[in-house]
């Protein structure tokens, strides 16, 4: 029987991804760019950090505009630089709010987490 008390994939961050290497995690962020090769994304998240999004081989040849705001889902990696790699990525309304979001994600990673489980 699996443990209930564990989330299954933690919203989180750029700074709380490094809480849950090699775990599924939840990021959401605004799409800042792709690498030359689109095999990399960088989203900028809602604490205004940094993430590199490893674009999955299913995403391969399919690019978000610059600007959108995406829900990444994907296995956290890496100690230096926030990296996830995707499994999957879900466009999120133009008008969502990163503030109360980011509320959020400190709470349910923070002194309420027990609440989130």
């Amino acid at each position: 029987m699996a443990d209930a008390t564990k989330q299954i994939s933690p919203r989180v961050n750029s700074q709380l991804i490094v809480n849950h290497i090699n775990s599924p995690v939840r990021v959401i962020g605004k799409v800042m760019g792709y690498n030359e090769d689109n095999t990399q994304m960088t989203l900028q998240a809602t604490d205004g950090g940094s993430v590199v999004v490893l674009v999955s081989p299913a995403s391969a040849g399919m690019t978000w505009q610059s600007g959108q705001i995406l829900e990444v889902i994907g296995q956290a990696q890496g100690n230096q630089q926030p990296t996830v790699q995707e499994y999957t990525s879900i466009p999120v309304s133009e008008n969502f709010d990163f503030a109360n979001y980011e509320k959020l994600v400190q709470l349910m990673n923070g002194k309420y987490s027990s609440l989130f489980m």
